[in-house]
């Protein structure tokens, strides 16, 4: 009984997660393609926007 409940709380959570997660990497590799066809980009400051947006995901998801 106890581990029908445990299933049916967490399910759901591990959806988001799930669905999030597989937004964030389909969206990553478009995302970095993408910047590489702009005026004035390189690929170091591509790396650099890349990085700031994975550092700004760390420290915010842990009070999250």
């Amino acid at each position: 009984m106890a581990k029908e409940s445990l299933i049916k709380q967490s399910l759901p959570l591990s959806l988001i997660l799930a669905s999030r997660f597989f937004g964030l990497f389909i969206v990553m590799p478009i995302l970095s393609l993408y910047a590489l066809s702009l005026q004035g980009s390189s690929p170091i400051l591509i790396g650099i926007a890349m990085g700031g947006y994975a550092l700004t995901q760390v420290l915010f998801q842990i009070p999250f």
